[in-house]
C-alpha cells in the first residue's frame, strides 16, 4: 500500500477558503450493500436502509440542510449500494460513507478509496474499525480500545469542529468510541481526543477523508440491539453534519479509475467459504509487462488456511472440481505458483499476497515470460473447512498487459 501525500499548506488553505459549491448537481452518496452490513438483534447497520441510521438519512434528505435553499446549497442523492468498492462503482459517487461492516474492506478497496480521495472525492468512515482500515495508507498508528468517556475538541479551527452546521468546542460527555489512534500519522490532523485521537481528518491531493472510531454516536438514540445509539444530541449531530460537508467535492467531480489497480474481475462473487464470505482477488502495480511490477492479493480467505495462486491464458468454468466448494474459472493449461516462498498461508486475517515475476510464469511445461498484448487470468485455491468440502476458490481476475 502506497503512502499518500498531502496538499501543500497553501493549497489546503485555498481549498478551505473556497466559496460554497454552486447550486446544481446533487451530492452522490455511496454506501455498502446490505450484505456487508451488521444485523444484530433488532439493529440493522445498513446506512442505506437500516434502522440504526434512519435519522442520519433524514438529515441528508432535509432540504433545509442540503438543498437549493439549505445550509449546503446542494441536495443529496444515494447511489445504488455497492457490494465492492471498485472503479465502476466509485465512478457513481462524490462521497463514500462507511460504518461497521460484516466484511472488512479489501486491500484493493482501500487502494481505490484513497485514489478516489486523491482525485477529489470524499470518504467519511465511522465504525469500530475506521481507525484501523486506513492505517497502512495514512501512516497512522492505532491505539487501544476506547470507552464511553468525555472527549475534547483539539482543533477548534477544523472544518469538522467549525463548519457550516455550527461550531463545537470544549468537551463532549459520554461519547462512545471503540478504537483510537495513538498517532494520526504524517498526513493527519486530530479533531477529537481523550489521551488518544478518536476522530481525525486527512487531506490527500484534492479530497478529504474523515475517520471516527465508532458508530454509536451517529445512531438513532431510540434504537438498541448489540449497541445503543447516542443520538439525538446537538454537538454530535453538528460534528457529523460538518464532517460530511467537509468531504463533499465541488460540482462536476468525476472519479477516473485508479491506474494502479489492475484487471477485470470475473466469476464473481466466489462461492462462500467457512467464514461465510466470498474470497476476492485483486492486483496492483503496472500492466506494462516490461515493468515486471504486479502483486496479486486475496482477502476474505478462511483463516489459517494454506493455498496458492493459479494462472492461465484461458478462461473457463468448472463447478466444484475435485469436490471443492468453489469453481475454477481458468482453462487449460493452468500454472500453479508453488515454488519457493510461493505457497500461501492466510493467518488470522485471511489474506494471501504474492509479488509476481512476469518473466517466470509457471505453466505445466515450464516457466514462460508474459509479453505485451497478452491477457492472463489469475485465481487462488485454498484449503477450507466447509461441510462436505476440503477446499475453495476465489473469484478470478483478467489482466491485459501492454
Amino acid at each position: 500500500m502506497r503512502y499518500l501525500t498531502c496538499l501543500p499548506a497553501a493549497a489546503a488553505l485555498t481549498a478551505a477558503l473556497a466559496p460554497a459549491p454552486a447550486l446544481g448537481q446533487d451530492i452522490r452518496v455511496l454506501t455498502l450493500d446490505p450484505s456487508r452490513s451488521v444485523v444484530c438483534s433488532t439493529l440493522d447497520f445498513d446506512l442505506g436502509q437500516g434502522n440504526a441510521f434512519s435519522e442520519l438519512r433524514s438529515w441528508l434528505a432535509d432540504p433545509a440542510r442540503f438543498g437549493p435553499g439549505g445550509v449546503v446549497p446542494r441536495g443529496t442523492a444515494f447511489a445504488p449500494q455497492a457490494l465492492l468498492l471498485d472503479p465502476p462503482t466509485l465512478e457513481t459517487a462524490d462521497v463514500v460513507l462507511l460504518t461497521t461492516m460484516s466484511r472488512p474492506l479489501l486491500r484493493c478497496e482501500v487502494d481505490e478509496l484513497l485514489e478516489f480521495v486523491r482525485q477529489g472525492g470524499g470518504v467519511f468512515a465511522f465504525s469500530n474499525t475506521a481507525t484501523l482500515d486506513f492505517n497502512a495508507a495514512t501512516g497512522a498508528v492505532s491505539g487501544g480500545v476506547g470507552a464511553s468517556v468525555s472527549a475534547t475538541i483539539v482543533d477548534p479551527a477544523s472544518a469538522v469542529a467549525a463548519g457550516p452546521f455550527g461550531t463545537v468546542t470544549g468537551s463532549i460527555g459520554n461519547l462512545a468510541f471503540h478504537r483510537v489512534l495513538s498517532d494520526v500519522g504524517p498526513n493527519g490532523n486530530a479533531i477529537l481526543a481523550t489521551s488518544d485521537t478518536a476522530m481525525a481528518e486527512y487531506t490527500f491531493g484534492a479530497g478529504r477523508l474523515v475517520v471516527f472510531g465508532d458508530e454509536e454516536w451517529a445512531m438513532n438514540g431510540v434504537v438498541n440491539g448489540c449497541a445503543a445509539g447516542q443520538q439525538p444530541e446537538a454537538a454530535r449531530r453538528t460534528l457529523w453534519l460538518n464532517a460530511f460537508a467537509s468531504v463533499v467535492p465541488p460540482v462536476g467531480f468525476r472519479y477516473v479509475p485508479n491506474p494502479s489497480s489492475l484487471g477485470t474481475r470475473y466469476c464473481t462473487p466466489a462461492n462462500l467459504n467457512s467464514r461465510g464470505l466470498p474470497a476476492t482477488i485483486c492486483a496492483f502495480g503496472s500492466d506494462v509487462a516490461a515493468d515486471n511490477d504486479v502483486t496479486v492479493a486475496v482477502d476474505w480467505i478462511a483463516p489459517n488456511a494454506f493455498g496458492y495462486f493459479l494462472v492461465s491464458a484461458v478462461q473457463d468454468f468448472v463447478a466444484f472440481p475435485g469436490g471443492s466448494q468453489g469453481n475454477i474459472c481458468l482453462g487449460n493449461p493452468v500454472g500453479r505458483f508453488i515454488g519457493p516462498n510461493e505457497i500461501q498461508y492466510s493467518g488470522a486475517g485471511g489474506v494471501f499476497t504474492l509479488q509476481l515475476d512476469l518473466t517466470s510464469i509457471p505453466q505445466p511445461n515450464g516457466c514462460i515470460s508474459i509479453q505485451s498484448g497478452e491477457t492472463w487470468n489469475f485465481q487462488a485455491w485454498y484449503r477450507d473447512a466447509n461441510p462436505g468440502a476440503t477446499s475453495n476458490f476465489t473469484d478470478a481476475l483478467a489482466v491485459t498487459f501492454q
